[in-house]
């Protein structure tokens, strides 16, 4: 005598937990970056000591950074470069090849902001 399982027992998909409003919980207390390489988005977030890039459409991990030794302070996106701002440097990425570094701040950077292609602005506090 098998009865079925009750309809009360059965799990309803949440509003809450889609895919769409995932991408909290895998980001870090800085704001995360979005860029558009052709026809697709990418979100960059910070976790701590590295970074995470994700494809937007499925939120499918596209390639992580490497750990660094210092926390991540802010993420930006210029085009396919990723800058990073550190304690006292500003990482320029090319996906997981470091470009270059900027350095000349006294605090560290908490506010990375691109204008056009050519320049950056950063700003601590």
């Amino acid at each position: 005598a098998s009865r079925a399982p009750s309809t009360a027992l059965r799990v309803r998909e949440s509003a809450l937990f889609r895919p769409v409003q995932a991408l909290g919980v895998v980001t870090g207390s800085p704001p995360f970056s979005l860029a558009t390489l052709g026809d697709v988005d990418f979100a960059v977030v910070s976790i701590g000591r590295n970074f995470q890039v994700f494809d937007c459409k499925h939120l499918r991990l596209a390639y992580i950074g490497p750990r660094l030794n210092e926390k991540i302070r802010a993420v930006c996106c210029v085009s396919e470069v990723t800058l990073t701002a550190l304690k006292g440097d500003i990482v320029a990425w090319s996906k997981i090849i470091e470009l270059g570094r900027f350095r000349g701040h006294r605090e560290a950077a908490t506010v990375l902001c691109p204008v056009g292609s050519a320049y950056l602005v950063s700003a601590a506090g």
